[in-house]
């Protein structure tokens, strides 16, 4: 049978995944209403779609520097924290 704090270390799981799956889908669906809507008097659609992508992998690969660090407890298992880059 499972403590109480391993059932609610895996409720805090499920709910941070929960969120980031969320908000994964409400990125993709930002991205492909600014890709394809036309803004302004000119009506000209947004062009610099490479460097917001560019914007968002240096977020999420610090976040992902600091969620291995914070949950990997000090073990050095695992691949190198710049071979995350590419994500």
């Amino acid at each position: 049978m499972e403590s109480h704090g391993a059932g609610l270390r895996r409720v805090f799981l499920l709910a941070f995944v929960s969120r980031e799956f969320g908000r994964l889908i409400f990125i993709k669906v930002s991205f492909r209403r600014l890709s394809t809507k036309r803004f302004g008097p000119d009506k000209k659609r947004f062009e610099h779609l490479a460097f917001l992508n560019l914007a968002q992998n240096v977020v999420c690969l610090i976040w992902s520097y600091l969620m291995i660090k914070i949950w990997s407890n000090g073990q050095n298992g695992g691949a190198p924290w710049w071979s995350y880059w590419s994500a």
